[in-house]
């Protein structure tokens, strides 16, 4: 790990924890749901991996009400549906908002079935892995 970062995920079945999980490992940073078991305390960088619903459930956005400059410098979110760019638009305004960096932003469009939710694909995570690789080569340059 080049600096202090987190990978957090919240997932309803769509892959944000496959997702999260890879990135975290790759960049060699602790991997956690939200909420966390503990506090985010001066990051340079948090992940932010969810999946998309109509609406950003209730733990996400209390989760993102407590950030400031403080505790997350720059934040990178993955946003995981088959209509992504609400929740990504919701999640980008809470972060800005708390005057936290958005650095980057990656949606996965993940269809869903008529009775059953999609799932990321192999390929999907191989490129979050290497979109995180490129925004964490950013901060530290």
């Amino acid at each position: 790990m080049k600096f202090k970062m987190r990978m957090l995920h919240f997932t309803k079945g769509c892959g944000a924890d496959d997702i999260a999980a890879s990135i975290a490992r790759a960049q060699g940073a602790t991997c956690d749901q939200i909420p966390p078991a503990y506090n985010c305390e001066n990051e340079k960088l948090v992940f932010v991996c969810v999946d998309a619903g109509k609406k950003l459930d209730e733990k996400v956005t209390k989760f993102m009400s407590y950030l400031n400059p403080s505790r997350v410098k720059n934040i990178a979110f993955v946003v995981i549906g088959s209509d992504t760019t609400a929740c990504l638009n919701e999640l980008k305004e809470m972060a800005t908002s708390r005057d936290v960096n958005v650095v980057s932003e990656l949606s996965i469009n993940v269809k869903n079935g008529l009775f059953k939710k999609g799932k990321v694909k192999d390929a999907d995570i191989e490129n979050a892995v290497k979109w995180a690789a490129g925004v964490v080569d950013g901060l530290a340059n």
